[in-house]
C-alpha cells in the first residue's frame, strides 16, 4: 500500500515506466557489439588525428597549387642619395610590386603532390582502424581465455574444498591419517593461489579493456569467420598505406626535381630620380 496519494503514487509508476522503456536506458544495459567495441576504441585511440593531418596537408598544397601565384607578393621600396657622402642633392626612389611566377609545370607537380598527401592519409586512416580492430579482437580473446581459466580455476578450488571436508570428516572419524588431511589443505591452498592469479589476470585485462574503449560491457558474441584467403591479398590496408607513402615521396621528389632553379619574379613599379 502506497503512503502518497493515489493520485500521486500513479504518476510514480508511469514515470518510472517511461525511464525503463527509454531507449538510452536499455541502451546501456545491453552488451556492445564488436563493431561499437572498435569504433568507442578508435575514437580514443591516441593517434587518431594523424590522417586528418595528412588530409589538411593535402588541401594545404592544392590551396597553393591553384593559386595564382607561385609566392606572397612583396612591396619593394628603395631610397638612394648622397647626404651621407658629398652631399650634391642627388635623390633616387624606386618603389615597385614584386610578383613570383609559376616555373613550366610546377602547379601540375605539386598538384600531384596533393593527390598523394591526400590518398596517403585515407590510406593512413584505414590502416588506423584496422590495427585498432586487431587489438581490440586480441584483447577479446584473451579476455575470455582468462574467464575460462578464472572459471576452471573456481571449480578446481571448489572441488578440492569438498574433498578437504571429506577427509576431515573421515579423520574425525578414524578412517584416515592426519598426514591425508595436511595433504588435502596444502592441495586446496595450492588452488586458491591459482585461482587469485587467475582473478587478477581476469581483472587486469578487464580493466584494460574498459581504459581502451572506455565501455564497462564486453560483447557477448565476438566470434567471426576466418578469412579463406592465406596469402596478403594486395589490397591489404598496410600495403595500401605503403603504397600510397611512396608514391606520395616520388611525387616529392620530383616536384624537388623540378624546382632546381628559383621563380621568375615579374616588378610592377616605378622609379623618381632627381639628378646632382
Amino acid at each position: 500500500m502506497c503512503d502518497l496519494s493515489s493520485a500521486r503514487c500513479a504518476w510514480l509508476l508511469l514515470i518510472l515506466a517511461v525511464l525503463l522503456c527509454s531507449p538510452d536506458v536499455r541502451a546501456e544495459s545491453a552488451p556492445p557489439t564488436l563493431g561499437q567495441a572498435v569504433q568507442a576504441a578508435f575514437e580514443r585511440y591516441p593517434e587518431a588525428g594523424l590522417a586528418q593531418v595528412i588530409n589538411q596537408q593535402g588541401a594545404a598544397i592544392r590551396q597553393q597549387a591553384s593559386a595564382l601565384l607561385a609566392g606572397d607578393p612583396a612591396l619593394v621600396l628603395r631610397h638612394e642619395s648622397d647626404a651621407v657622402t658629398d652631399d650634391n642633392g642627388f635623390r633616387q626612389w624606386e618603389g615597385g610590386l614584386e610578383m613570383p611566377l609559376w616555373l613550366p609545370g610546377q602547379r601540375q607537380r605539386r598538384g600531384r603532390v596533393a593527390d598523394a598527401t591526400q590518398d596517403e592519409g585515407a590510406a593512413t586512416l584505414r590502416l588506423q582502424r584496422w590495427q585498432v580492430a586487431g587489438e581490440i579482437r586480441e584483447l577479446l580473446w584473451s579476455l575470455a581465455i582468462a574467464a575460462a581459466e578464472l572459471e576452471l580455476a573456481t571449480r578446481a578450488l571448489q572441488a578440492t574444498g569438498a574433498l578437504e571436508s571429506d577427509v576431515e570428516r573421515r579423520v574425525a572419524a578414524g578412517e584416515l591419517a592426519r598426514m591425508d588431511l595436511l595433504l588435502t589443505q596444502k592441495e586446496t591452498l595450492a588452488r586458491e593461489i591459482e585461482r587469485a592469479a587467475a582473478a587478477s589476470q581476469h581483472s587486469a585485462l578487464l580493466m584494460q579493456y574498459r581504459t581502451v574503449t572506455g565501455l564497462s560491457a564486453v560483447p557477448a558474441d565476438f566470434t567471426e569467420t576466418a578469412a579463406a584467403a592465406e596469402d596478403i591479398v594486395a589490397e591489404h590496408p598496410a600495403l595500401v598505406a605503403a603504397r600510397h607513402a611512396a608514391e606520395r615521396n616520388r611525387a616529392e621528389r620530383d616536384q624537388v626535381r623540378g624546382e632546381k632553379r628559383a621563380n621568375p619574379v615579374l616588378t610592377l613599379g616605378g622609379k623618381s630620380e632627381r639628378p646632382e
